[in-house]
């Protein structure tokens, strides 16, 4: 048996990154020093709504795109 070391890969806008397993997606914001506030995230091309990002696991080798609202005018 593999030892569990607690971290699980993930690719953060194409680049491969390491986060803490079991994590929600508000946690894995924090931990990649994130703030969660004009932004969408979408995991495996689904876009998880904001009301969820609290609960959402995060799971092994997911492609997350992460997209910041940008304001014009």
């Amino acid at each position: 048996m593999g030892q569990n070391t607690g971290k699980i890969i993930v690719f953060i806008n194409g680049k491969k990154r390491s986060i803490p397993s079991n994590c929600t997606i508000n946690e894995m914001l924090k931990t990649l020093n994130i703030e969660n506030i004009s932004i969408a995230i979408a995991v495996n091309k689904n876009v998880v709504p904001k009301e969820e990002h609290n609960t959402f696991i995060v799971e092994n080798d997911s492609a997350i795109e992460i997209i910041s609202a940008v304001g014009g005018g």
